[in-house]
C-alpha cells in the first residue's frame, strides 16, 4: 500500500513538472517563452526599483525570418531556431 502511494506521488510530481515546462518553455527550442519572460522581467524591474539598480534588456531579432519559412519551409525555419537558441542564452 505504501509503495502505491509513493508511486502515485512520483507520477503526479512528474506530471506537474511536465505541465510547468510546457507552460513556460518553448517546445521547439527549450527557451523560456513569453509568459516566463514577462514574469521574470516584472520581477527584475521590481527588484531594480527596490534596490535602486539599473536594468538592461537585450532584444534579438532575426531579420527576414518569415522569408526563410516562406522560401524553404517551416522545417528549415525550425532548424534555424534550434541552431540559434543556444547562442541566444549566452
Amino acid at each position: 500500500m505504501i509503495f502505491n502511494a509513493v508511486r502515485d506521488i512520483s507520477e503526479r510530481k512528474q506530471s506537474e513538472e511536465k505541465i510547468t515546462r510546457l507552460a513556460y518553455f518553448d517546445y521547439l527550442t527549450g527557451l523560456p517563452n513569453r509568459r516566463l519572460f514577462y514574469d521574470r522581467l516584472r520581477e527584475s524591474i521590481a527588484q531594480a526599483r527596490r534596490y535602486g539598480q539599473k536594468l538592461a534588456l537585450l532584444f534579438l531579432d532575426l531579420d527576414e525570418f518569415k522569408q526563410i519559412n516562406n522560401n524553404f519551409g517551416h522545417p528549415a525555419g525550425d532548424q534555424l531556431l534550434q541552431e540559434i537558441a543556444p547562442i541566444a542564452v549566452l
